[in-house]
């Protein structure tokens, strides 16, 4: 019976599905199993009643210590363990040794049991590695990412680019779901995400909006699937903060949208041709109504097919052009319409990207009209400078003559002035006893008419020098001018009382000698028609009026009817008799010439009885 039970615990040993062995004390291989043979490589040889440790010399110290162990009674077992061959290679096992017993309960040996796990050792590091890896990856990942439990939706990982576009931290998400959270911007969208995940089982850079911590929305691209993890099922999402490529991309949109309303809307004539070769890639309405043709017949084709330009080799310059300077500005050419126009535009030309080619973008604005506006301007210009030429000519033999009368003035005419006034003054010297009352009269009114007659004769000499001296533009103090002109008035007569008030600090670039004869002549007017008001008061001083820098004189005299005042500045005309103020009427016209040869305009304004302003400007200054 014993005999019987050994050999069925070595056929046993020995089909066993395992890596099993039986030793006696010495360690004698007492059975074995076909595995242990194919494991430890030991086909082909004798190993029954031999020593363990003859085959495998290579045996340390630690397992013969374990084997004594069990051979002592104790069961050592381990899930993992390495065994150094002498080949070099590492195998790895997991064992367990243990005391068999005789019938009578005494050990007869030990049982070895060891299983190769090398391969199952391999996947399972490769596992660890695997996840370690993923670990890493999914920490440092510059994709949001998170790991969701599907069964309840509760997030159980995140990573920190997630955490920076939703703006939570850590502790606020984990153990809680999205609905929770609030970071879907709709409940619908919620819904749809989920939805759509657990038909296909997965979701890939889908549209979706997320609502940060802070309320403010982001725009994402969403990535999901299915991942089961020891045998639990989760949600791997993944998202890319996009908005501000959105924003790009809308921005984009506009801008393009904006382009090409301004392009079809253009009063200019545009056109899009792609750079190689000049095809047309779209045109505008005034392009068409320019060139005779419809969008049809020119898309497509290039400009040489038309014809377009007059000279054909100039597409070759322009080119050669923008390629120098990058872009060309206002550029004179030449076309020809389908109708066999010739029309005169200036061309604009600046390189574009159109549907993804190197294009140009070209504006044609018709200046044919411009062109003939311009040669009849120059037609004019000539005709005007031959008229100029002549009136020149003419001006110049009426300013001799001027000259010849006023030396005709000064001569012929003082010479009779002067005997009068000298005969008059003898019979006033040697005769005026001997004349009764009425001759005396009529004395004094010849002495007095010759000597206004002298005066007027040296208006009008003065009259028409003043368009004749030459200019010397220097800077003018006119309130210095002006105080001298008013302590002179003051000086010859004393016994009036008058308030000039001169503002202080006004200059002007002109000719002083002809502004002083101005100033003198208007300072003098408001002496005059002042006279009669024992408060007067005489202002002299610059104002800004029309936004021009205007200057004026300003009395409270007598005034005078403005339905006269068209007559104010023309010579010998008076607005009051010689009884009333005495004057010779050539003043202001002398006043009205210095201020046009200064560049300006001279205007009234007055009130019988109230005052007179007098304007004037100064556009030389």
């Amino acid at each position: 019976d014993i005999r019987e039970n050994e050999e069925k615990l070595r056929l046993f040993i020995e089909h066993a599905p395992a890596s099993l062995a039986m030793f006696d004390k010495r360690m004698c291989y007492q059975a074995v199993s076909n595995r242990w043979i194919n494991d430890y490589h030991l086909e082909g040889r004798e190993i029954l009643g031999h020593s363990h440790y003859e085959i495998f010399p290579e045996i340390s110290e630690e397992w013969k210590a374990i084997h004594r162990r069990a051979l002592a009674g104790e069961v050592i077992s381990a899930d993992e363990d390495a065994f150094h061959r002498l080949d070099g290679s590492t195998q790895w096992l997991k064992w367990e040794v243990r005391p068999w017993y005789r019938s009578d309960q005494s050990i007869g040996g030990i049982v070895v049991f060891s299983e190769d796990i090398s391969l199952a050792k391999e996947v399972t590091d490769e596992l660890r590695q695997s996840e370690e890896r993923f670990s890493k990856i999914f920490s440092s990942s510059p994709v949001g990412t998170s790991l969701i439990r599907a069964a309840d939706q509760v997030f159980v990982a995140i990573n920190q680019a997630a955490l920076q576009i939703s703006g939570f931290t850590r502790e606020e998400v984990l153990g809680k779901t999205s609905l929770d959270l609030g970071i879907n911007a709709t409940l619908e969208q919620r819904q749809e995400n989920y939805r759509h995940i657990n038909q296909s089982g997965m979701i890939h850079n889908a549209d979706a909006t997320l609502r940060r911590k802070d309320g403010s929305l982001r725009r994402v691209l969403l990535s999901a699937q299915f991942l089961e993890i020891k045998g639990q099922k989760f949600i791997l999402s993944q998202m890319i903060d996009d908005t501000e490529r959105k924003q790009a991309l809308e921005a984009l949109s506009r801008e393009r949208e904006n382009f090409f309303k301004l392009f079809y809307n253009s009063p200019a004539a545009m056109v899009v041709s792609r750079r190689s070769d000049g095809q047309i890639k779209t045109v505008n309405d005034t392009y068409t109504r320019l060139i005779g043709y419809s969008a049809g017949e020119l898309v497509g084709h290039t400009p040489i097919d038309y014809p377009l330009y007059v000279n054909p080799d100039e597409r070759s310059f322009i080119l050669q052009l923008l390629k120098e300077k990058g872009q060309i500005q206002n550029y004179e050419l030449l076309i020809r319409s389908r109708s066999g126009e010739i029309i005169t535009v200036v061309l604009s030309m600046e390189p574009l990207v159109y549907n993804e080619e190197d294009c140009l973008l070209s504006a044609l604005i018709n200046i044919s009209d411009r062109k003939l506006a311009e040669q009849e301007v120059q037609r004019l210009n000539s005709d005007l400078e031959r008229r100029v030429t002549e009136r020149t000519t003419q001006l110049a033999a009426a300013n001799k003559e001027l000259e010849a009368f006023a030396y005709s003035v000064s001569h012929d005419l003082r010479a009779p002035l002067r005997r009068i006034n000298g005969w008059s003054q003898i019979l006033f010297e040697d005769d005026y006893e001997k004349l009764d009352e009425q001759g005396r009269e009529y004395l004094k009114t010849i002495r007095s008419e010759t000597r206004r007659m002298s005066a007027l004769i040296d208006d009008m000499l003065r009259l028409s020098q003043i368009s004749r001296i030459e200019m010397a533009y220097t800077r003018v103090d006119m309130s210095a001018l002006a105080r001298s002109i008013s302590d002179r008035l003051i000086n010859e007569q004393t016994e009036r009382q008058v308030n000039f008030v001169i503002q202080p600090g006004l200059t002007v670039m002109g000719d002083e000698k002809l502004l002083e004869i101005m100033l003198t002549n208007l300072l003098s007017n408001a002496f005059k028609f002042t006279s009669r008001n024992s408060a007067a008061r005489i202002e002299f001083g610059r104002m800004q009026k029309d936004d021009h820098p205007t200057w004026f004189v300003r009395d409270n005299g007598v005034g005078f009817d403005m339905a006269h005042a068209k007559n104010l500045f023309g010579p010998f005309q008076r607005l009051h008799s010689q009884a009333e103020f005495p004057g010779t009427g050539v003043g202001l016209a002398t006043v009205q010439r210095v201020i046009n040869r200064h560049g300006g305009l001279i205007w009234a304004e007055a009130e019988t009885n109230v005052g007179a302003v007098f304007y004037f400007t100064l556009n030389a200054g």
